[in-house]
């Protein structure tokens, strides 16, 4: 049995659609010392009418990663963004 490690990290690189993958470095892109894991699927954050929002380059991002089988998946990313909704597709 393999144990999930939960890590806080930055997403490296803006896609430009759906199908893209991006990257995380974790803790941060300032820390020398740092992992970058990926290239990962990401899951949009959908508006009430129909947008979407992609991740952008310097938003905050939970990562899962897998040791004992290799396994990397983003949790959850986000942003604080004051931009109303409805977000551009």
């Amino acid at each position: 049995m393999s144990a999930l490690r939960l890590l806080n990290g930055v997403i490296t690189e803006t896609p430009e659609k759906l199908t893209d993958t991006i990257k995380v470095a974790v803790p941060d892109n300032k820390t020398l010392d740092r992992r970058v894991y990926g290239p990962l699927h990401f899951l949009p954050v959908p508006s009430g009418t129909g947008g979407i929002r992609l991740p952008h380059k310097g938003d905050r991002a939970v990562v899962a990663i897998d040791e004992g089988y290799g396994q990397q998946w983003i949790i959850s990313w986000y942003r604080t963004d004051s931009t109303a909704p409805p977000y551009p597709l």
